[in-house]
């Protein structure tokens, strides 16, 4: 079992001096800042700044530091872990927000303060500026053209998948499908597997799910007759992992859970659970949504 401590931060504080020089970066990279191995201090970076490849770092947000970020580093040697609030003795959290246009706009003379990311992330300039660079420059339709800018923007396309493919740590660029969003996404699958699920099988899920992986699969649990079976909570909002042999049987045709709980942020061992539905040769769905921003995540680890 993995215990409650492990669930909440399975990385590891670097103690002080252990950080590798290296670059900062949020994800969409952007607003770049650099890690001073002599004093763990986090700087944001000016115009010019030259990244070095001895560390790669995202922000952490899970692991609040002074102004309620933490780097997360992955250091050239492999090893991973945050610099928490003791050793993380600066962050500009005012540079964080300018990097994102929408925060420069205030309301009753107050900056805006936006807490609705679970529904809508906010853009930073650079990905806005991006995607005004693909409609000025590469307007073409990817895949289906053989003029210059179809060329253009099946480059450009392709090597978002790369992108992607490489920032999740899957097998290849093949084993990502873009969608609009996660809960599109989930609508195509469960739809897709519409035609393999009968009555007596069963669908399990999870009680902290969010809308969008519990409706798919209750429509589709009431167009096929299947059977909807939920993992309960225990007391401190983890996952009951014992109950899995009981509600994960020979008729599971899918089990589909969130990775990182959008209400508790609570981190379940989905690894676990994928082994317990490929045991018994059912189909596993993580929702990752909450935890792509905030936690390394690799296919190989989960599957």
């Amino acid at each position: 079992m993995i215990s409650m401590e492990q669930r909440q931060n399975p990385l590891t504080p670097f103690k002080k001096g252990d950080i590798d020089t290296g670059v900062v970066e949020q994800f969409p990279p952007s607003g770049k800042g650099v890690v001073t191995k002599a004093e763990n201090t986090v700087t944001p970076a000016k115009a010019g700044v030259q990244e070095t490849p001895d560390s790669q770092c995202i922000l952490d947000s899970r692991l609040r530091g002074n102004d309620g970020f933490a780097p997360f580093i992955t250091t050239s040697k492999g090893k991973r872990g945050i610099i928490d609030a003791k050793t993380t003795k600066h962050w500009d959290s005012d540079a964080i927000r300018g990097l994102f246009p929408t925060l420069a706009r205030q309301f009753a003379g107050r900056p805006l303060v936006y807490l609705d990311c679970a529904a809508t992330s906010l853009r930073p300039e650079s990905v806005i500026n991006e995607g005004c660079n693909f409609c000025r420059n590469h307007d073409g339709n990817p895949h289906r053209g053989m003029h210059a800018l179809s060329y253009e923007a099946t480059e450009v396309y392709e090597s978002s998948r790369r992108a992607v493919a490489r920032w999740l740590d899957a097998p290849d660029a093949s084993s990502v499908v873009i969608t609009r969003n996660a809960t599109s996404a989930i609508n195509l699958v469960a739809g897709g597997l519409r035609g393999e699920i009968r009555a007596g099988d069963n669908i399990v899920l999870t009680r902290m799910e969010h809308h969008a992986n519990l409706i798919p699969w209750q429509q589709l649990a009431r167009q096929t007759g299947a059977e909807l079976r939920f993992i309960e909570l225990t007391d401190d909002g983890q996952l009951r992992m014992d109950d899995l042999p009981r509600l994960i049987d020979a008729r599971t045709k899918v089990v589909s859970v969130t990775y990182v709980s959008n209400v508790l942020g609570t981190i379940n061992p989905v690894s676990l659970i994928a082994k317990a539905a490929r045991q018994v040769g059912a189909l596993s769905l993580v929702d990752a949504a909450q935890a792509v921003g905030h936690m390394p995540v690799s296919f190989k680890t989960l599957d």
